[in-house]
């Protein structure tokens, strides 16, 4: 159970709503210096937990924060570099990739050189304008946000990916 949240804590978990991509920045400081960074140009809220019945205080991910309320971001420092993820929902697609991409360009103002990567495999080295970053995100999402449109549509909703359930259920999607 504790190897389970360890991992729950430092990785970008999702299931079939959501997508990812990670940010690797050759700092690996920039952990503490990253909240503040991205307060200079977005609305950033700390991370409350979906509930589900479970617990009636709200609870509030340290490891986790939002931007724009739509972007799930954590932070991880490693040896040489730290790795920021990034996970959105298919349920607004556009909208969170140009958001990933705004974000992208800020900390690469900030922190420069980043790169992208999905799962091991590194996407690109840099990124040449919003087209190019889409086009890297389509790489490792293609058959995943097909099944997704496929089953719910082109929602155009604003949820973050803990969320989405609860809102497909509510609505009866």
């Amino acid at each position: 159970m504790i190897k389970l949240l360890y991992i729950l804590r430092n990785r970008c978990i999702m299931g079939m709503e959501s997508f990812f991509i990670y940010f690797i920045v050759s700092d690996p400081s920039i952990k503490d210096k990253l909240n503040e960074t991205l307060k200079e140009q977005f609305y950033v809220t700390p991370y409350n937990l979906p509930r589900k019945n479970l617990f009636k205080k709200k609870i509030i991910d340290p490891t986790r924060i939002v931007v724009c309320g739509r972007i799930l971001l954590s932070c991880r420092s490693l040896n040489d570099y730290s790795e920021v993820c990034l996970e959105a929902c298919y349920s607004d697609y556009e909208i969170n990739v140009i958001t990933m991409f705004s974000i992208y360009k800020k900390l690469n103002e900030v922190f420069g050189n980043i790169k992208l990567q999905y799962a091991n495999n590194v996407l690109a080295e840099s990124i040449v304008d919003l087209d190019h970053f889409i086009e890297c995100l389509n790489k490792c999402n293609v058959e995943k946000r097909k099944l997704f449109f496929n089953k719910y549509g082109d929602m155009k909703v604003n949820l973050l990916p803990g969320y989405f359930y609860d809102y497909i259920k509510w609505h009866k999607i």
